[in-house]
């Protein structure tokens, strides 16, 4: 990958996949529902503390429906909708890309665990704990990282000269187990051992 490069999506279908467990919390959403979410999200001082370079009163998104089956998409300014993807969970989830696309950057994937993190966040301020938790255990079903990926702890100086040690002996092993003496290594042991 190139430096500055979009890392790769690679979970963009597990997550339209895992969110099909809320297709039955309201479907068929309207134009006005869908700007009150926003709007809602946008006035929210919870959201405001969390995602500070995102939501900010005087940049709210542009919603958007088309009215073809065209590409669904959440921007830096826009959302926009298409016959099948007006869901509230749709709404969410365009909703989690633009706040990440804002308070990230666009240097992510788009459905990365960035992206999955906020859209659960969403999910439950906006539509409840058990839809939440739902949506939670489908990110695990279907193997979604939403959390951020674990660093390994510094190693502490003894704990490190402990390692070294331990390959030291493994490889003094190896050397002693994989050792095949030679035509010279032969005679220059009998010479000198007579």
């Amino acid at each position: 990958m190139t430096k500055g490069a979009r890392p790769r999506d690679g979970q963009r279908a597990k997550v339209r996949e895992a969110e099909k467990v809320l297709a039955h919390y309201r479907s068929g959403i309207s134009y006005d529902e869908v700007v009150r979410i926003v709007r809602r999200v946008w006035k929210s001082k919870k959201a405001q503390k969390k995602w500070p370079k995102a939501i900010r009163t005087d940049n709210r998104p542009y919603v958007y429906f088309g009215d073809g089956y065209g590409t669904c998409y959440g921007t830096e300014i826009t959302i926009s909708h298409n016959a099948p993807d007006r869901t509230m969970a749709a709404s969410l989830r365009h909703l989690a890309v633009l706040i990440v696309a804002r308070e990230v950057g666009t240097n992510v994937a788009w459905h990365g665990w960035e992206m999955c993190q906020t859209y659960l966040t969403l999910v439950r301020w906006i539509m409840g704990k058990i839809p939440h938790d739902t949506l939670k255990a489908s990110f695990r079903q279907h193997n979604i990282r939403f959390s951020p990926p674990r660093t390994r702890q510094p190693l502490s100086p003894e704990r490190k000269k402990k390692m070294q040690e331990h390959l030291e002996h493994a490889r003094e092993i190896r050397r002693k187990k994989n050792y095949k003496p030679t035509m010279v290594d032969v005679l220059y042991e009998n010479f000198f051992n007579k």
